[in-house]
């Protein structure tokens, strides 16, 4: 039988209510709704956040720099000469500025790491060749989306997550056009 003496009563009670707290008070971090840390993760401020939303936001969506690491950034800003088929060149101090911005926010899942390290060609530019993107939208069939012609590619984004504009990606609110509410089983 152990016994406590009321200091220690005391301490673990302390230690219990902190863990207690802690737990209620980080909801997000037990649930797969991580929409406010999407939010937190988008909105990053700065001259590059702003020089980013303007430049590449004029033709498609802004992604969050999240959705790909660093060297993938590195391959695309490298080549805006010929940026998916078009000429995004931009002036030599906006495309440093971007960069920077778009390497601090990126991802820094263990993929990246290795692929950084071997220097590889395989490291993806396009967000839908990532391995996350793949997971997250491996239930959806490829039908929804290409034969679709409010969609036509899973690279558009805000056609289904209507909240994409400001880093809302969370799963609950997808709008899939002609099929309606996406739900996950």
């Amino acid at each position: 039988m152990m016994i406590f003496t009321q200091p220690t009563f005391w301490r673990v009670t302390q230690v219990m209510i902190f863990t207690f707290a802690t737990l209620a008070f980080s909801h997000t971090a037990l649930s797969d709704d991580d929409d406010e840390w999407e939010h937190r993760s988008y909105n990053v401020k700065g001259p590059g956040s702003v020089k980013y939303r303007t430049e590449c936001g004029s033709c498609h969506l802004a992604y969050p720099p999240r959705f790909l690491g660093e060297a993938s950034w590195k391959r695309i800003m490298s080549s805006l000469e010929d940026h998916f088929g078009e000429n995004a060149e931009l002036d030599t101090k906006e495309q440093q500025q971007i960069l920077q911005y778009l390497s601090d926010n990126s991802s820094r899942s263990r993929w990246y790491k290795i692929w950084k390290k071997s220097n590889s060609k395989n490291i993806p530019i396009r967000i839908t060749k990532t391995r996350s993107f793949r997971h997250e939208h491996d239930e959806i069939p490829r039908r929804f989306v290409a034969n679709n012609p409010k969609i036509s590619s899973f690279s558009q984004c805000e056609s289904c997550h209507i909240g994409a504009a400001k880093g809302d990606f969370n799963e609950h609110r997808v709008h899939i056009p002609g099929m309606g509410r996406w739900e996950d089983d």
